[in-house]
C-alpha cells in the first residue's frame, strides 16, 4: 500500500513539475484598468453619498457585497433608485471585462473585484483588484508574490496571485 501511495505521489508531482513557473515579478498592471479609474471613482462617490443606506447590510456582515453575476437586486434592495441607476450607468461604461463586483466596508473603504484570470499553463489565478479609501491614509502594501501600486492618495491597484496546488 505504501508503494502505491509513493508511486502515485511521484506521478502527481512529476506531472506538475513539467509546467513553467509564472513570472510574477514581471506581470504588468493592466493599463486599461487604470484608464477606467474615473468610472470606479464615480461609482465610489455614489456609494459614499449613499453610505447610510448601506449601513444595515454592513452591520450584519463585514461588508455590503455586490456581484455583477447576481444582477442589480442587492443594489435595489439597499439603495435609492436614482443611485442604483447612476451606478448601473457607470458599470455599463466600464464594460463586462472590468467589474466582477465590489464590497463596501464599515470604514467606508471599497474593494472592487475587477477580474479573475486563470492561466491553465501555470495553474495560477490572477486577481486584479482596486481599493478605494475615501479619506486617503495608509494603504496596506502587498507582499510578494502579490503586488500593488498606489495610483493616488485614495486608490490602490493590487494583484493577487493564487496558485492551484496539489
Amino acid at each position: 500500500m505504501k508503494i502505491l501511495i509513493l508511486v502515485s505521489l511521484f506521478f502527481i508531482v512529476g506531472c506538475r513539475s513539467g509546467t513553467a513557473d509564472y513570472d510574477y515579478e514581471h506581470h504588468a498592471f493592466d493599463q486599461q484598468i487604470v484608464a477606467r479609474l474615473p468610472y470606479y471613482d464615480s461609482i465610489s462617490r455614489v456609494l459614499i453619498q449613499n453610505f447610510p443606506y448601506l449601513l444595515p447590510a454592513v452591520k450584519g456582515q463585514s461588508a455590503f457585497e455586490y456581484r455583477r453575476s447576481e444582477g442589480s437586486g442587492s443594489l435595489y434592495s439597499s439603495l435609492p433608485r436614482p443611485a442604483v441607476e447612476k451606478i448601473n450607468g457607470f458599470i455599463q461604461q466600464l464594460g463586462e471585462k472590468y467589474l466582477d463586483g465590489f464590497d463596501v466596508y464599515k470604514d467606508s473603504s471599497i474593494r472592487f473585484s475587477v477580474r479573475d484570470t486563470y492561466l491553465e499553463k501555470y495553474y495560477v489565478t490572477i486577481r486584479d483588484r482596486l481599493s478605494f479609501y475615501p479619506n486617503g491614509g495608509e494603504m496596506r502594501r502587498r507582499e510578494a508574490p502579490d503586488k500593488d501600486t498606489i495610483l493616488n492618495p485614495n486608490w490602490q491597484y493590487w494583484i493577487r496571485f493564487d496558485e492551484q496546488g496539489l
